[in-house]
């Protein structure tokens, strides 16, 4: 499945499996800023920000099962993830 990022906010909803970030989001291209999803177990935001190693601060490892993720860009590109 491939998407088309835009610069700026983009939401998605995931594909049909649950996936750790770091085996499919392009972490290290410069391009992806933050990814966002909400917790409606606890209330509250998770997150994930790409370069940043704060204990504590990327609480967002995993996407589930379709669900809903807010992605910030710097700017426009593809992101694929498996279906």
């Amino acid at each position: 499945m491939v998407r088309e990022l835009v610069a700026g906010w983009s939401q998605f909803q995931c594909p049909r499996s649950s996936m750790r970030l770091t085996e499919v989001l392009p972490v290290d291209n410069g391009k992806l800023t933050a990814i966002y999803a909400w917790d409606a177990q606890r209330g509250t935001w998770r997150r994930y920000l790409p370069g940043i190693d704060i204990p504590g601060l990327n609480n967002l490892r995993e996407l589930t099962d379709q669900q809903t993720i807010w992605i910030l860009a710097s700017e426009r590109f593809s992101l694929t993830l498996p279906t």
